[in-house]
């Protein structure tokens, strides 16, 4: 989900977590990672000085904390903790229960788990005694911003953009979930579902009754990790908690309105227009990437007439940027002195797509013409491994840029992945995709591997039109599924033609080598002439599928024979049990 390869992953879970134990807090002790050790684990091959270079980012640079780590989601998962009084995590006093993945931005991705202690079942703040019930209700929205223990919050919150943005994802999670009452309806449905489990349980840690009354009725302090303390009735905690949410100055300051958010929609390397409608802000924001593993680009929005946005001081606000790959990806964020405001509300998780305007490929110009599923000793890829690979074939006689254009496995997901901008095909020419997943690799690596199994593959455009498709069978190791004629014929199983055009030639040229055939094509009896000088005594025939038929054996004379006329017209492989290329043979 975070596109994390051969990168840093963090467990943040203390190894002696406990009153006087250690913390994940993301303090900095030094530059000795040692000091690390009781407090992290690393669940990847390395990652202590990728973990040190964030903590003393964090605290000792936190200008550049953008750099290091996706802003967005560390806001998430603190805004998260704040509305759900989940203590037993960041937050809390142990400042725990949480996941540091680095994605291909060399960004740390903060990623919440361990949630069973939510709607406050644990009440220890990161700073000062447990809280009581009636202390979590009117938890404040800004606990722990002044805890130089918890230098995430700390210095989030002391930036006054990330403030506002904070303040804007709390009013999503509960105005989504709990300020509507929806919540409360989605519990009792769980409840329903798992309520003859509970009551089956023999090691529930406690009764039957204390479910039902769960989101009601606080419960006193027993089992299930609480330690001792009551744990809220979910329903009497939330309510009330929404309530004091919206009531606090921070809830309640007016934020920007976003409306009318319009954009162009320009082919490959076009300008993208992007207008909205935003009352009384003093600062709009535009963020925008060209696929999900990008990092998000800003830039600012203006209403001053020379940004595509109408007249001057209309509020109407506009921004643009250059249309460098197929899709992308948008949204819009706008603040005041008091608050801000996305759209939209759930970004950087949610944003509007936009779409180029389909390349000006028509069905079958360019064409999928030899495809190897099983490369065992073929051709290598430029990192020197047989990988499997696409041949696409230009048809037309002027080079075509293929921005726009995408190659799938899944027809349910066309877009899966796209050529490279500015990468073209040659006038009748070729271009090989190694379908290896491989996508940080020289050369186009798809991403996506071809099934030895046999599956179906697309060339597609922007639109969703289908340029081109075909079913690969089972595969033969080291032969391809091949279009004959070259570009434009059906497809069969054929010795590979790697880069180049596809022959039905025999390609070992069987006249010096180890046999010859007579008459090919042949309507049904197919005469076989062995070299005296080689030491092949059988042939074995296989169908264009790459299944064996029959071994034909040579006679003393050095001759055979075989009728062929009980097998359906195509194409065959014939090839010698002395080894060698393989003989093609057309049955018509």
């Amino acid at each position: 989900h975070f596109q994390v390869s051969n990168k840093t992953i963090v467990k943040c879970n203390p190894k002696n977590a406990g009153p006087g134990g250690s913390t994940s807090n993301l303090s900095y002790p030094g530059t000795d990672s040692t000091l690390y050790y009781n407090r992290y684990e690393i669940k990847s091959d390395w990652g202590w000085l990728d973990l040190l270079h964030l903590t003393d980012t964090l605290n000792n640079q936190s200008a550049s904390l953008d750099k290091v780590l996706d802003i967005d989601r560390a806001i998430w998962m603190i805004a998260f903790n704040n509305v759900m009084v989940n203590l037993d995590s960041y937050t809390g006093a142990f400042a725990q229960n949480y996941y540091l993945a680095m994605d291909n931005n060399h960004r740390f991705n903060s990623i919440v788990w361990d949630l069973n202690m939510s709607f406050g079942g644990f009440p220890m703040p990161g700073s000062g005694s447990p809280l009581s019930v009636t202390q979590m209700q009117s938890m404040s929205p800004l606990q722990e911003a002044n805890n130089a223990a918890r230098p995430l919050i700390q210095k989030i919150l002391a930036n006054p953009m990330y403030k506002k943005m904070y303040i804007a994802h709390m009013k999503t999670i509960l105005n989504e979930n709990f300020t509507n009452g929806s919540y409360v309806t989605g519990a009792q449905a769980m409840m329903a579902i798992v309520d003859t489990a509970v009551q089956s349980d023999p090691y529930k840690f406690y009764t039957y009754q204390n479910f039902l009354n769960s989101l009601s009725t606080d419960l006193g302090g027993g089992g299930g990790g609480g330690g001792g303390f009551s744990i809220p009735g979910i329903q009497k905690l939330m309510d009330a908690r929404a309530t004091y949410l919206n009531g606090t100055t921070e809830f309640s300051q007016t934020a920007p309105v976003i409306s009318n958010i319009n954009a162009t929609s320009p082919v490959i390397n076009g300008t993208v227009i992007v207008t909205a409608q935003v009352t009384s802000p003093t600062y709009v924001q535009l963020g925008y990437r060209y696929k999900l593993t990008d990092k998000f680009t800003y830039s600012q929005m203006f209403d001053d007439g020379l940004h595509q946005d109408g007249a001057a001081g209309d509020g109407i606000y506009g921004g643009s940027f250059t249309m460098s790959a197929p899709v992308v990806q948008y949204y819009l964020y706008a603040e005041n002195g008091n608050a801000g405001i996305f759209s939209p509300e759930r970004a950087e998780h949610e944003f509007y797509t936009i779409q180029a305007a389909a390349a000006p490929v028509n069905y079958h110009e360019i064409v999928l013409n030899e495809l190897m599923a099983t490369n065992l000793t073929t051709v290598q890829d430029p990192a020197g491994q047989f990988a499997d690979w696409i041949e696409l074939y230009n048809n037309t006689s002027s080079a075509i840029d293929l921005s726009g254009i995408y190659l799938s496995d899944n027809s349910a997901n066309l877009q899966k992945w796209y050529f490279p901008l500015y990468t073209t095909i040659p006038a009748n020419g070729f271009l090989i995709v190694w379908a290896d997943e491989d996508i940080l690799e020289t050369g186009l690596h798809a991403a996506f591997k071809l099934s030895s199994g046999g599956e179906k593959i697309f060339l597609s455009n922007t639109n969703g039109a289908i340029l081109d498709s075909v079913t690969l069978p089972a595969a033969v190791a080291d032969m391809s599924y091949e279009r004959y004629p070259n570009g434009t014929g059906n497809f069969t199983v054929m010795t590979p033609t790697f880069n180049a055009v596809n022959l039905l030639t025999d390609i070992d040229n069987p006249d010096v080598e180890s046999f010859i055939t007579f008459p090919n094509p042949t309507n049904g009896l197919l005469n076989i002439r062995f070299s005296g000088s080689s030491d092949c005594k059988s042939l074995t025939l296989r169908n264009a599928l790459g299944q064996t038929l029959e071994t034909i054996l040579k006679d003393n004379d050095n001759l055979s024979e075989t009728d062929l006329s009980h097998y359906p017209s195509g194409l065959y492989f014939l090839q010698a049990d002395s080894g060698g290329k393989v003989f093609k043979l057309i049955k018509d």
